[in-house]
């Protein structure tokens, strides 16, 4: 019986394998069948897209500065750890060493 429900499964294993490797080779069929009509969208799409990012990190830095000029220190707990922001430095301190035990 064990030896039935182990052909089963590499069977089942098998027709997986094998269809995600034809659906692997239509879509580079398919990718490789794009006119160049729609190479040029996706160009001007991806120059957009990489216009707005700088526009974004433009944006995030000046309001990081004004956020840093304005505070002398920030602390972000996330996850274990603790970070401390100056505008000279960054440190990161593990969660793990700033808790010990409190003995009474």
């Amino acid at each position: 019986m064990k030896s039935f429900h182990f052909v089963i499964r590499h069977l089942l294993y098998a027709i997986l394998l094998i269809s995600n490797l034809s659906i692997c080779v239509r879509a580079q069929d398919l990718a490789d069948a794009r006119s160049l009509e729609n190479t040029s969208q996706i160009s001007t799409i991806n120059k957009s897209l990489n216009n707005l990012n700088q526009e974004f990190r433009k944006l995030y830095y000046e309001q990081t500065k004004t956020v840093m000029d304005e505070l002398p220190l920030i602390l972000i707990i996330g996850g274990d750890n603790v970070t401390t922001l100056t505008d000279q430095s960054r440190t990161v301190y593990p969660l793990s060493s700033m808790l010990t035990p409190i003995e009474n």
